[in-house]
């Protein structure tokens, strides 16, 4: 990864932290860093899809903790 994408994936992070929807204990290192990963190498037309997965991921992991 270069190092916009860098700071991009720990921007990712770093928000979901903030805003209270990153629960690590429900999200695994691992799965995180694919999720991320995955983010940051695809292209910028699949946009749509990648912020449907993160949504779709988030929400099932929030529903899981009601």
């Amino acid at each position: 990864l270069d190092g916009n994408k860098r700071s991009g994936a720990y921007a990712f992070v770093w928000f979901l932290q903030k805003v209270g929807l990153l629960n690590t204990h429900e999200i695994s290192p691992q799965a995180l860093t694919a999720i991320t990963l995955l983010i940051a190498e695809s292209s910028p037309s699949d946009k749509d899809k990648m912020t449907g997965l993160v949504i779709m991921l988030l929400g099932a992991s929030r529903e899981r903790n009601e």
